[in-house]
């Protein structure tokens, strides 16, 4: 069995993400999917300690007619002050929790190297944070194989590219497959990806579930492990 999961690379993902890389043998990036602005791609959530609710992370960047542009071609707004911002907010919410030392110099440094693109800078995020989580997968790019194909075609066909016999699906590619499922008729099993993140102990009155990674590892460290 080779079970292969397909994500566009996300801002410091939540842990359902990482939960799928975990459950697959090969994670797909999608690089050359169009752009969808002011979504996961390019923000995310953390907590704001002194509010007890979500502040958002926002990568700025150069989308001013550049409707259509693919993934792959997001810059960043390197000249935007909010780009510097991101790493201050992060310390300033997350300096007292417990683990923060243990990832934030590292966050910080990749953060520091003001990667031109988008995908670059998201993709060396995920890979370091995997890394902290010890989890070793295959990743590999859409762009790579040349597909034209689109929606849930678009996923079988990468699917059968890498010769996989299971495709784990985000529980959002549901509608794609309600329209048309090439799955059905092929020899590859079609599974829907199920993650529910257990409480965990956090700086907060009530938990507040579905943010960043980051959350959880700087508040339980190496336990977050358990919690993937």
């Amino acid at each position: 069995m080779k079970t292969v999961a397909i994500m566009a690379p996300t801002f410091l993902p939540w842990a359902g993400y990482f939960n799928m890389i975990k459950n697959s043998d090969i994670f797909i990036f999608l690089d050359d999917i169009q752009y969808k602005k002011r979504s996961w791609q390019q923000r995310n959530r953390i907590i704001e300690f002194s509010k007890n609710d979500y502040q958002w992370l926002t990568v700025p960047v150069k989308s001013k007619g550049k409707y259509h542009q693919k993934f792959q071609d997001v810059e960043i707004d390197l000249e935007n002050k909010n780009y510097n911002n991101i790493s201050k907010i992060i310390k300033f919410n997350y300096q007292s929790s417990p683990y923060f030392k243990d990832l934030f110099i590292d966050i910080e440094s990749i953060l520091e190297k003001k990667n031109k693109f988008l995908i670059d800078l998201n993709v060396l995020l995920i890979k370091k944070i995997c890394n902290f989580l010890k989890i070793e997968k295959e990743f590999v790019f859409s762009s790579s194989f040349n597909l034209n194909s689109k929606k849930s075609q678009l996923l079988f066909d990468l699917t059968k590219a890498v010769n996989g016999t299971v495709y784990l699906s985000a529980p959002g590619s549901a509608v794609f497959f309600e329209e048309h499922n090439p799955f059905l008729m092929s020899k590859i099993e079609l599974k829907y990806h199920e993650y529910f993140c257990k409480n965990y102990k956090q700086r907060t009155t009530d938990f507040l579930s579905y943010c960043s990674i980051i959350d959880m590892i700087f508040n339980i460290g190496k336990e977050a492990e358990n919690f993937i």
